[in-house]
């Protein structure tokens, strides 16, 4: 687009060329390759505007200060980024015997390793141009060695660059295709080491010369050979159509091919990486990302293998180090996953992730206070990590540090206000803290964000039970079991909403059900239990059930519940067994006094004197506990 106004302007329209010198400002701040516009756009001017350099400038000077005044915005934005742009700026700039570290920069390449692969690079990039194949998604950081990697592949780039010079000193239209190639791939086909040593993606501008250069070459020879056919007027019809039509349409079902096959490896991440690594198979980040793909298939000795291979080719890659732990972690093998984490950490302290990982780790190791470390030290050097807010507000709650805990909670919603679980473990904190009307807000949040999240509707449904409408919490406890059915918490809740309402019957369905599905389950039992030894309806009543039940639920609570021993008293009372009954109760009374829990206690008083006089709890008709 800088070009492209230029030429607009080149006769003298003032606002194309302001608006040459802003696209060139704008492009500056998006792409390092922007460097060699200005320069690009002066041997324009003086291959088919100005003549020679010396008119170009003398005409228009002023535009060429401000067009070259956007390489300080450039220069600027990079040593603002630090990190390896200020390295490589630091090595082009850097006197000799500075002691600059200029050996290794990224992937560990030296800048003279990088330069010698270049000519490789350029060869295959004009190789690719003819035809496509093989293309590689991420080329890595390996460099050419040895004399027939560099020599030859230099020779070819060294009788390009002669020509071009040439083409460009003869003011000749190729000359400047020329330049347009290798002045863009300059930035990054030099001496300036970037994370690959090749990339197809830095061939999209520079493939426009090649293009124009293989078209009008094409052009030129088809042309030649139109004029020898002339002379034979049978040739005529066959080389101004027929033979150009042909070769057209080989050329287009031959990249349409490649196009749909290449559209294949892009089908998902697997893929993509799976054909990379077949091409580049020492290429550590390709297996790394492979191994990464295969952990999000649940496919682990697969994924184990290739994030291994990554860690062998490059044993500081930190970042395959922790994905090895991650991977080991899932397999349940938490002492590697913890030496894999250890290992990443070692190599950069302050990779959150790994720490992050490490904490999951010690965690299912029952480490909590190790675990609890390592998430504070993920997001004190990645403060908006949400997925370690969230671990450790987790581990905080359960270490009995509620307010911390929620605070976690909280951050993590500023930064992904949709996250369900998140949502459902603060309401979970709310309940515990008595907030109600919080606890609903949450609860239903996480609804909203997981319509079918089967634990918050039970949970909603809870809160609303404890508010003291049971009529509104039963949909969420039906709904709760039809996503779930097998949900044992919600049947029992559900079974204590149903007999507020009086629907016994109903009540004890579901108190069946959740003591079928798990048969120790304290609520359940206990539940079930006294609602047979104390129902006031006959048919509803079996006190030898109730005492099986009782019994079962006292021992299951070591004997030490009142109101599991509440239950058992009334059961025994319902079989005639009314010793056992005040026996019991007497246990009972004893706990829930010792306990604060004065209305059980006052209850259980009252019940003694039936059960003293031979009477069963169903006489005595008192409200459920």
């Amino acid at each position: 687009l800088t070009l492209y106004c230029f030429i607009r302007g080149a006769d003298g329209a003032r606002w194309w060329r302001v608006a040459a010198v802003a696209l060139c400002a704008l492009g500056m701040t998006a792409k390092e390759v922007m460097v060699s516009a200005p320069l690009v756009v002066l041997l324009y001017d003086w291959v088919f505007v100005a003549g020679s350099i010396r008119q170009a400038w003398r005409e228009r000077r002023g535009f060429y200060l401000a067009l070259f005044s956007t390489w300080a915005l450039l220069a600027a934005l990079l040593l603002g980024t630090g990190g390896s742009n200020l390295d490589i700026l630091k090595m082009m700039f850097s006197p000799a015997g500075s002691g600059e570290p200029v050996a290794k920069f990224i992937g560990g390449m030296s800048w003279l390793d990088y330069a010698l692969t270049q000519f490789g690079t350029v060869v295959h990039y004009l190789r690719l141009c003819i035809w496509p194949h093989p293309l590689i998604f991420d080329y890595g950081s390996e460099v050419a060695q040895g004399f027939w990697e560099i020599v030859p592949a230099a020779l070819m780039v060294a009788l390009l660059l002669a020509a071009t010079v040439v083409g460009v000193w003869r003011r000749h239209w190729a000359g400047f295709a020329g330049v347009w190639f290798f002045l863009i791939l300059a930035p990054t086909t030099s001496v300036a080491p970037t994370n690959q040593t090749a990339a197809e993606h830095r061939m999209y501008l520079p493939l426009a010369a090649v293009l124009v250069l293989l078209v009008a070459g094409g052009y030129a020879a088809w042309s030649r050979l139109q004029e020898r056919a002339a002379r034979d007027g049978r040739w005529r019809a066959l080389t101004g159509w027929a033979l150009p039509a042909l070769v057209v349409a080989l050329i287009l079902l031959g990249l349409g091919g490649q196009t749909l096959r290449r559209n294949l490896d892009y089908q998902t991440k697997f893929s993509i990486w799976q054909d990379t690594v077949l091409k580049r198979p020492a290429n550590a980040r390709t297996q790394n990302n492979l191994g990464g793909s295969l952990l999000q298939m649940g496919q682990l000795d697969e994924a184990i293998t290739h994030l291994k291979k990554a860690t062998q080719l490059n044993p500081g890659y930190a970042e395959a180090h922790t994905n090895l732990g991650f991977a080991f972690l899932q397999k349940g093998q938490v002492d590697e996953a913890i030496a894999c984490h250890q290992r990443a950490l070692k190599l950069m302290p302050d990779f959150a992730l790994a720490h992050n990982n490490l904490g999951n780790a010690f965690l299912q190791k029952g480490q909590a206070d190790e675990a609890l470390t390592h998430y504070q030290k993920a997001v004190e050097f990645k403060p908006d990590y949400a997925n370690a807010h969230y671990n450790l507000g987790n581990i905080l709650i359960q270490k009995g540090q509620r307010d911390e805990g929620i605070i976690h909670y909280q951050l993590v919603l500023e930064i992904q206000p949709e996250h369900a679980e998140v949502h459902y473990n603060l309401g979970n904190a709310l309940l515990q803290k008595g907030k109600l009307d919080d606890a609903a807000d949450h609860y239903r949040m996480a609804l909203i964000n997981k319509p079918d999240y089967a634990e918050a509707h039970n949970n909603l449904g809870f809160v609303l039970f404890q508010k003291g409408h049971p009529l509104e919490a039963i949909p969420f406890y039906q709904k709760a079991l039809d996503i779930k059915p097998d949900y044992v918490e919600a049947h029992n809740n559900f079974g204590n909403a149903l007999l507020q309402e009086g629907r016994t019957s109903e009540a004890l369905g579901h108190y069946e059900s959740a003591v079928k599905i798990n048969p120790t389950e304290l609520g359940a039992l206990n539940n079930l239990a006294f609602i047979l030894a104390t129902s006031p309806e006959a048919s509803a009543r079996n006190g030898a059930r109730a005492l099986e039940l009782a019994q079962e639920a006292s021992r299951l609570s070591g004997g030490n519940n009142p109101v599991v021993l509440h239950t058992l008293a009334a059961a025994y009372a319902e079989c005639g067994q009314f010793a056992e009954a005040m026996e019991s109760a007497g246990r009972a009374l004893a706990l829930a006094s010792a306990q604060g829990n004065t209305a059980l206690a006052d209850a259980l008083r009252n019940e003694r004197d039936y059960y003293q006089a031979g009477k069963p709890f169903w006489a005595i008709r008192p409200a459920a506990p």
